[in-house]
């Protein structure tokens, strides 16, 4: 693997890392087991399996969904359920239920600790294209441009020196033919894209499904310039129009046959496609095959089952066997509903407050595995706004309080305490848990006959 400086990054082991801490490697395996609990859940995992089974482990996951992370994994990635449900002899359902609490589990724990987002790009348009009335215009992005120019009088000085007039008169030149390519590349782009106005005012004015066939040469011979021109021009541009964000290219399109109509765009195609899958029945999604069907029949579009996978994969759509959405009619752990109660006392009741404590509070379900009953009481104390909070879930009881000057801020000062206590309990639990384990593997190794004294 290469690192953004170019330079190899070499893979470490857990025993790599304890000989360069000096520690041993049962020990190191520990402190690297404390080191993933820390926030953000789930860093410093060697794997997927082990970033999910952490976070799993704290959260409080049941035997069920331990055992389908450390074991069906790839399973789970492709909706192959009732495989997992026949190695796990469980009903299907209650896998349907483990996924969906599996998916809620991040399996890029420092995703949002990054300045930012690798595939996220800031893109300023060359063009934009507006619409005054019937009438389409388009002008060039200059804004906050610097302008290119020759300061004239600095020229003339320096071309009275004799010794520098060749070299200067050279370099004037050269500013002057990048000055007027500048230009000239300003005016193509601008001419270019008044020809895709021209040409797709459909597209300009209904959106991406009126997109009409067309390609280089087209417009190469509307404007009098090369087809490589025109490759080079539309290359990593982008215009700005009431439809969105469009790079130039995106409106060259290849044609595709209709029965008894004319030609339609590739791109067309495919938002036909997309509207087509994002209207199906998600219990019952359309095969590629069904697609072609439909559109044919609705549009007089005939396209091969192998071209509409290809423009689903180009969208990102998975395939039907994968998009089947899950309605569970069983319920393993919500029996009952989440209830919270918010009670005012000597203060005056407020929608907005009550709304922000119940979401404050509600926020916490996620890290519990029973639904929660919460009892909220918010007070007026000696001039100090005073919240107090009491969650019961299962077995677990939870109590916090907080005064202080403003009762938004001890509303969320209560929930930072309670997903602490919340988080506590989780880790107590799984430490017991591990030093059970631990004491029922040293009672095993020393189960064998105690030696006499004589021996």
């Amino acid at each position: 693997e290469v690192g953004p400086d170019g330079e190899e990054i070499r893979e470490l082991t857990i025993e790599d890392l304890a000989l360069a801490s000096d520690l041993d490697p049962v020990d190191a395996e520990e402190v690297l087991h404390l080191i993933q609990q820390f926030d953000p859940v789930g860093v410093a995992a060697r794997n997927l399996g082990e970033c999910l089974r952490v976070q799993a482990e704290l959260a409080g996951f049941d035997d069920l969904e331990m055992a389908i992370i450390e074991r069906h994994l790839p399973n789970l990635e492709k909706h192959n359920y009732q495989a997992i449900a026949r190695d796990l002899c469980v009903p299907v359902e209650e896998i349907y239920e483990a996924a969906k609490e599996i998916q809620k589990l991040e399996s890029r724990p420092a995703r949002n600790f990054t300045t930012a987002d690798e595939r996220t790009l800031m893109i300023s348009p060359d063009v934009y294209v507006t619409r005054e009335g019937d009438k389409w215009t388009v002008v060039d992005n200059d804004r906050g441009m610097q302008r290119l120019y020759i300061n004239d009088a600095l020229a003339k000085r320096l071309l009275k020196d004799p010794k520098a007039k060749a070299y200067v008169g050279e370099k004037l030149k050269t500013a002057q033919w990048l000055m007027r390519a500048i230009e000239q590349r300003r005016k193509t782009i601008i001419s270019v894209t008044e020809s895709f106005v021209e040409r797709q005012r459909d597209f300009f004015e209904k959106g991406p499904m009126f997109l009409r066939p067309m390609i280089l040469r087209d417009i190469a011979d509307q404007v009098g310039m090369h087809e490589s021109t025109i490759s080079r021009v539309t290359t990593n541009k982008y215009v700005h129009t009431p439809q969105g964000l469009f790079e130039l290219k995106y409106f060259f399109n290849s044609s595709i046959r209709r029965v008894a109509e004319d030609d339609i765009a590739s791109e067309s195609v495919k938002q036909s496609i997309k509207k087509i899958i994002e209207e199906e029945d998600k219990q019952n999604p359309l095969s590629d095959q069904a697609i072609v069907e439909l559109l044919e029949k609705a549009s007089g579009i005939q396209i091969a089952r192998r071209t509409v996978a290809k423009y689903r994969e180009m969208l990102g759509i998975l395939a039907s066997s994968k998009r089947k959405k899950l309605f569970l009619r069983t319920q393993r752990r919500r029996s009952h509903a989440m209830n919270i109660a918010i009670t005012f006392r000597h203060l005056d009741a407020s929608d907005p407050m009550k709304e922000y404590a119940t979401d404050k509070i509600a926020k916490l379900q996620k890290f519990l595995r029973q639904p929660m009953r919460a009892r909220v009481i918010l007070s007026m104390e000696n001039k100090k706004h005073r919240c107090e909070a009491e969650i019961n879930a299962g077995e677990l009881h939870l109590v916090a309080s907080e005064v202080g000057g403003d009762m938004y801020a001890s509303i969320d000062s209560v929930a930072d305490k309670l997903e602490r206590q919340i988080n506590h309990q989780h880790g107590a639990r799984i430490a017991q848990k591990r030093g059970a384990e631990s004491a029922g593997e040293f009672a095993a190794r020393g189960s064998g006959p105690v030696p006499s004294v004589d021996e």
